[in-house]
């Protein structure tokens, strides 16, 4: 009633509150005073006030609701928001506030392991804009799968408080180490990934896991120890106990599940199922991990091994991981056991609190290694090709080789007679090496020889044309009168049978790898 007479007073003015209670402005008093008689007619004008009070107190209570939905919208967290990964020490949080709010309070709330409630942090108290204030995380431990969550209590200058709460903020700026496994191409047997026991109770509960694949998928063998499934208490029960077998084909390392990663869960009794994981952020601030099943066909074979546990064998197909089964993967292995005091105990290869064993972040790497070759055919196709190839470029090099070596012997195996040509020619040649006139034809009918022979001996000999054999000659004329004479470069190309100083230079580069000039400055005979 005190709040109700201190709005009626805060608001006299109020064209939308005056509108609703102008009567208690206009009541005469007189009215008001006989109000009280037996009058029939003043007994249904107090009625009449008192279905306006009514009016009036049901107005002012939808006034004072509209007015604290308003103040509930001054607050606005603006950072993190719902489904952030801070992989840094250091974070911002902030939030956007109207003109109302005089203070905001800023809080953490994370689950602890072994803890029954979440722990709440004090982050610090902000009085004047930007309301925002720097965190160190160094003392709070990585949160993952479900993430943990941030309030800010904004205290208006009325005295009202409005909370805000964003929930899904990760935290993985922790180093962790994750397990390294190898899996070998087999049909059969696997490699082994883990083993776990827990001591408690009467009855130590175990598991054992090994692993392999082949083309058609991952193959999961594992065996358990767990007489408490075959009491009579649960029997009825098996399809709480079993294997659930988390994949990541990615590897992505993400604090909750990516939409491409997924769940085989193998109860004793009954069909396994599938299940994928997709973040389902919803309205103010909130955050959850939505979690869809469905029946798979994935081939399981169990085997009840009474008293003492059970054995499973369960292989996930390759089409599960997408167009080829990838070279590595992210993996954890959950076995969900029965103790003596008939509990669900879990025993996980990734040793993680609660929900977090179905983070990525902590899960194992696992990596097939090669298959056996004699196993993939396009693989032999192509090794075959490649010792094909080899060995055909092997007899290809032996043969150029003896014929090489063949042509160095017959080179010096020369007859008496072609011995007896062969001077003719240079004689030839060398008798007219310096006249601009000398050609092959005038060499020929001096020789009595046909070109064709001239060439193939010239080559055979000195392993040039005709005509480099030529200039060869005429530039080792001009060297030794560059050397000993003080002639110019035109004059000697003159004599030596060049048509000018540009055939000289031409050939001098072509054999000597200099010009006649620099020849001639650092061969020169003063």
């Amino acid at each position: 009633m005190a709040q109700l007479v201190k709005a009626l007073r805060s608001h006299r003015r109020d064209p939308w509150f005056e509108s609703r209670c102008a009567h208690f402005s206009f009541v005469p008093p007189t009215e008001a005073r006989y109000a009280i008689t037996p009058n029939p007619y003043g007994q249904r004008h107090v009625m009449r006030l008192i279905i306006s009070a009514l009016a009036c107190i049901l107005a002012a209570g939808s006034f004072l609701h509209a007015t604290s939905a308003a103040d509930s919208s001054c607050v606005i967290f603006e950072s993190p928001v719902a489904g952030s990964i801070i992989a840094t020490p250091q974070c911002t949080i902030s939030a956007s506030v109207c003109g109302q709010v005089s203070a905001v309070v800023f809080e953490a709330h994370y689950p602890v392991a072994d803890a029954k409630g979440d722990t709440t942090l004090l982050l610090g108290r902000v009085t004047r804009g930007p309301f925002k204030i720097g965190w160190n995380t160094a003392t709070v431990p990585n949160q993952l799968y479900k993430g943990m969550s941030f309030s800010a209590d904004a205290l208006l200058r009325n005295g009202e408080h409005v909370l805000k709460t964003v929930s899904g903020v990760f935290i993985t700026d922790k180093p962790v180490s994750t397990p390294l496994a190898t899996i070998p191409c087999s049909a059969s047997e696997g490699y082994p990934l883990f083993s776990r026991t827990m001591s408690e109770g009467r009855s130590p509960l175990s598991v054992h896991l090994s692993a392999s694949w082949t083309t058609t998928g991952i193959r999961f063998i594992a065996g358990a120890e767990a007489p408490g499934i075959f009491k009579e208490s649960k029997r009825g029960k098996r399809e709480e106990t079993g294997l659930e077998i988390c994949i990541d084909p990615g590897i992505s390392r993400k604090p909750f599940p990516p939409p491409e990663a997924f769940r085989i869960i193998v109860p004793l009794q009954g069909k396994p199922f599938k299940t994928t994981f997709r973040a389902a952020p919803g309205p103010q601030g909130t955050f959850d991990i939505a979690v869809d099943s469905e029946q798979c066909d994935c081939p399981v074979e169990i085997i009840m091994e009474s008293p003492k546990g059970f054995t499973a064998s369960v292989l996930i197909p390759a089409t599960f991981f997408g167009p080829a089964l990838p070279d590595s993967f992210g993996c954890n292995v959950i076995a969900r056991l029965s103790d003596d005091n008939d509990r669900i105990v879990r025993l996980s290869w990734i040793d993680a609190p609660s929900s977090t064993v179905y983070s990525p972040f902590l899960w194992a790497a696992v990596v097939r290694l090669p298959g056996p070759l004699y196993g993939n055919l396009a693989i032999l196709g192509l090794l075959a090709f490649g010792a094909g190839l080899v060995l055909a470029l092997a007899v290809g090099l032996i043969v150029l080789f003896i014929r090489k070596r063949s042509m160095s012997f017959t080179k010096f195996e020369q007859s008496e007679e072609e011995k007896t040509l062969a001077d003719q020619i240079y004689q030839a040649i060398a008798d007219s090496v310096t006249s601009k006139d000398l050609s092959l034809a005038a060499v020929t009918d001096k020789v009595a020889v046909p070109p064709g022979k001239v060439e193939r001996l010239i080559r055979k000999h000195k392993g040039k044309s005709f005509r480099d054999f030529v200039m060869f000659l005429r530039v080792e004329i001009a060297k030794e009168r560059l050397r000993s004479s003080h002639s110019n470069a035109a004059s000697i190309a003159d004599s030596c049978g060049f048509r000018n100083v540009v055939e000289l230079e031409k050939y001098f580069r072509k054999f000597c790898r200099t010009t006649p000039a620099c020849y001639r400055k650092d061969n020169q005979v003063t």
